[in-house]
C-alpha cells in the first residue's frame, strides 16, 4: 500500500513497521522473567 510502482514512502513504510513491531517487543519485555525461567525449568531434570 505504501509502495508506487515507481516511488515509495519510506517514512510511512518504516512507521508501519514499528507499529506491528513495537507490540511483540513489549510483550516479549514483560513477560522476559516468566519467558527465561520455563527455558530454565525445562532443561533440569528431577
Amino acid at each position: 500500500m505504501f509502495q508506487g510502482t515507481y516511488n515509495a514512502q519510506w517514512d510511512l513504510l518504516m512507521a508501519a513497521s514499528a507499529a506491528v513491531v513495537l507490540p511483540c517487543v513489549v510483550v516479549f519485555l514483560v513477560g522476559q522473567r516468566y519467558f527465561l525461567e520455563g527455558i530454565t525449568l525445562t532443561g533440569l531434570k528431577g
